[in-house]
């Protein structure tokens, strides 16, 4: 039971201040802290020098009862429903005993606006547990591509996000950083460029968004002259034609 009387004795912690050790000496024990939150705001809880071998990391929401939890004290990050006393419960596996430390992040994302062929947004992600938000209106049938370049985030997701919060599309990316192909916006509203460090990664990178126009299209003729073609924005493609007969040998060149 997690009541008044027990919230006044436990030790604290508080979002984005000093971590705390918790000791479990007793076969059985558990170790208990708690936090004062409000409602939507998002922590990020993480345990470090661990000497227990096995359990759980619980929070508890301050009716009592369980919010989220993790096995062998794998971190947390959560958005809080409710405002109150909140706590972190340290829960051994059996009669393991031993001590850690627990840390609370406050986790605030970075959010911005980014406009396509608008220039390049730099986001600097320099807290743990810390996304990126760019949003964008973008209308049906209209297309986008993406260049993600000068990343210190050695590991993270990029997503294009539809209004109604759901993935359009997304990949991997690390220090090389990433291309994400043209993609066709299904609904007009407000999508979002999402950065996601995975797990602790930090860092830093630079988005730049594109409107994709039509891809060029044109005709060339065998033996004929050479046609040129412009492609004025990452993820634009050409197609060009030509007339041919079942068995012809062809060669193309490529120049310039």
């Amino acid at each position: 039971v997690f009541g008044e009387d027990v919230r006044h004795i436990l030790p604290t912690i508080t979002p984005g201040g000093s971590a705390v050790p918790v000791t479990v000496s007793v076969p059985g024990q558990n170790g208990w802290v708690r936090f004062e939150a409000t409602a939507g705001q998002r922590v990020y809880a993480k345990a470090t020098n661990n000497t227990i071998a096995s359990g759980y990391l619980w929070l508890l929401k301050p009716d009592g009862t369980e919010l989220t939890h993790s096995t062998n004290f794998a971190p947390l990050d959560v958005f809080l429903p409710v405002s109150g006393t909140y706590a972190l419960v340290v829960d051994p596996i059996g009669a393991n005993t031993g001590s850690i430390t627990l840390t609370l992040y406050s986790v605030v994302d970075l959010i911005g606006t980014i406009t396509p062929n608008g220039g390049a947004i730099s986001v600097a992600l320099t807290q743990i547990g810390a996304n990126g938000w760019l949003y964008f209106p973008g209308s049906t049938g209209q297309r986008v591509s993406l260049v993600l370049t000068g990343s210190t985030i050695s590991s993270g997701l990029v997503w294009i996000i539809k209004p109604d919060g759901s993935s359009l599309t997304y990949s991997s990316f690390g220090t090389q950083g990433i291309f994400l192909e043209p993609v066709m916006l299904p609904v007009s509203g407000t999508y979002a460029v999402a950065v996601d460090p995975t797990g602790e990664t930090t860092g830093n990178a630079t988005v730049s968004l594109y409107n994709v126009p039509a891809d060029v299209t044109g005709s060339i003729a065998i033996n004929g002259s050479a046609l040129g073609v412009t492609l004025s924005t990452p993820g634009q493609n050409a197609s060009v034609t030509f007339p041919g007969n079942a068995g012809q040998l062809v060669t193309v060149h490529v120049t310039t």
